[in-house]
């Protein structure tokens, strides 16, 4: 029995194990005389998706219910409907396409709107008997139950949350892909927070997005996340491009103090300034640890930054590493472009980094930075493919040394040898079912 608009009640008659219980269609929140009826004395009684316990308890597998009091013959009884509320354990479903467009206009209005748990589908018009949704409220948790393909309709995606007619809307809640696919995201335009998601203050996790197609002259460009002031966590962008002006990143464009964990880009990436393969530019007082990147990396701008990993970063970088190839003029990186991080550690790159002006300043296999203060620490790259002789690009040669940053033969770093170096492990309890290299090297992580 659903409880969606409708209660139990009871026969106008002293209640035995005889009596049947019956659904009726009543409004709830509404007060009802029992006249006539002695003390209300229930049996336990399970069936048809309803509990009803002794003291007249009633419970529901779903996410509402009904409690009504016990009372005497004359009182008045009070049904007051209830929920179980949104949780990660109860999270609101997305089941298809059309819900999923759906999902991202109503977020975008920046108004309430409402979940029929019934049939999985989003209102935009009140009805009690909905799920009420605050689109910017932090507590509303959302989960994606089917791989959603958008190149069907080959439309311009609209970013969930965006600027419409001026209004900064912003998602604020918890989106769970549940490792589904989002497929043909296709975005043309020069806004700025453009992609999958706009601009995004919430959670987005086990989420991928495959054969992204974005471009514009706009700032904060991503496949999952334009601009990101949340949490990125286990996502993907596979195949595609990502093409855009300032802050570009096959994961997210933008960061300002917030975690990246466990992504992986293999999504071509390109713009003026600040490209990076996962992310473009991370502010400060975030962290990306653990992400890597298979796609190529191109900055236009004389004096761009561009990175394997990311084009600029401020913050936390570790575990993380790169096979891409890498290009631009200056501030180059296989793994950061420019770092201004102090925490930059336990990183590789497995690229090809190159300077389109045989730029030697401020271009290194693994990092430029132009402050020793912010040199990487316990890093390795392939003097093979990188084609360059210095890890670290500064104004001036900066030798490679143990503890800094470390040149190995391709063969070396294909070894067991080179994961036993230092404090790293080839990780074999941790990996991505979609993502591997040659060698099935998933992940790298602290032993």
């Amino acid at each position: 029995l659903s409880l969606n608009g409708k209660i139990m009640y009871v026969s106008n008659k002293v209640q035995d194990e005889t009596d049947t219980v019956c659904a009726k269609d009543v409004p709830v929140n509404r007060t009802y005389n029992l006249a006539g009826c002695d003390t209300l004395s229930w049996i336990p009684y399970q069936g048809n998706g309803l509990t009803i316990n002794a003291g007249c308890t009633f419970t529901t597998t779903g996410r509402n219910f009904v409690k009504i009091a016990n009372v005497r013959n004359g009182d008045t009884l009070k049904i007051v409907k209830m929920s179980l509320g949104i949780s990660e354990e109860n999270p609101l479903d997305i089941i298809s396409v059309e819900q999923f467009e759906k999902f991202r206009d109503l977020i975008n209005t920046g108004e309430t709107f409402y979940y029929n748990d019934e049939n999985k589908v989003f209102y935009a018009n009140e009805n009690p008997d909905y799920v009420k949704i605050d689109p910017c409220g932090s507590n509303m948790f959302f989960r994606l139950t089917t791989d959603v393909d958008l190149s069907v309709e080959n439309m311009d995606w609209v970013p969930i949350g965006n600027r419409p007619e001026g209004k900064n809307i912003f998602f604020n809640g918890h989106f769970n892909g549940a490792g589904h696919v989002v497929k043909g995201v296709r975005i043309n335009r020069d806004d700025n927070w453009t992609g999958l998601f706009g601009l995004s203050y919430g959670t987005v996790k086990n989420l991928r997005v495959v054969d992204p197609k974005i471009s514009g002259n706009g700032q904060s460009l991503g496949a999952v996340v334009g601009s990101n002031r949340g949490v990125i966590d286990h996502c993907s962008s596979e195949g595609g491009y990502v093409k855009g002006g300032f802050c570009v990143g096959g994961i997210t464009g933008l960061s300002n103090g917030a975690p990246i964990a466990y992504c992986y880009n293999s999504t071509n990436v390109s713009g003026k300034n600040c490209i990076g393969g996962v992310i473009g530019q991370e502010n400060g007082n975030g962290s990306v640890v653990r992400c890597f990147n298979f796609g190529m990396v191109n900055a236009t701008d004389a004096n761009s930054y561009a990175g394997g990993v990311a084009g600029q970063c401020a913050s936390t970088i570790k575990y993380c590493y790169n096979t891409g190839a890498v290009s631009g003029y200056k501030y180059l990186g296989g793994v950061v472009g420019i770092s201004t991080s102090t925490n930059f550690s336990s990183c590789y790159n497995a690229g090809l980094v190159y300077s389109i002006n045989n730029s030697t300043k401020y271009v290194g296999a693994v990092a430029s930075a132009d402050n020793k203060s912010y040199f990487p620490k316990d890093c390795y790259y392939d003097r093979q493919i990188s084609n360059l002789k210095s890890g670290i690009g500064y104004s001036e040669d900066v030798r490679d040394q143990s503890g800094v940053v470390v040149s190995k033969y391709t063969e070396e770093m294909l070894g067991v040898e080179f994961w036993n170096d230092g404090e790293w492990v080839l990780d074999t309890t941790e990996r991505y079912d979609y993502a591997s290299v040659a060698t099935d090297i998933a992940l790298i992580s602290s032993s």
